[in-house]
């Protein structure tokens, strides 16, 4: 992956990560990635982060939940009506 190199201010990467996670849910390490690709530190990865699960934008309690459903339909998994 291409790291993109530019300067990005702790409000700007929020806003881009909760659009990010408003779009679909994502789990830590979706976001932790995303943020690398924008070039953010560590400590903007770990302000960013806590930011967006003290807002409810990243929720891996619901991530997993959708994750389970998403698959069961995918697979075709559960009960079989015979």
């Amino acid at each position: 992956m291409n790291k993109i190199n530019s300067i990005h201010s702790l409000e700007q990467l929020q806003s881009k990560l909760e659009h990010y996670c408003a779009y679909q849910e994502r789990c830590h390490q979706e976001v932790i990635q995303k943020l690398k690709i924008l070039g953010a530190s560590a400590t903007e990865i770990d302000k960013v982060v806590v930011h967006l699960l003290e807002n409810n934008f990243l929720n891996e309690e619901r991530f997993a939940c959708l994750f389970t459903i998403s698959k069961f339909h995918q697979k075709k998994m559960g009960k079989n009506s015979h």
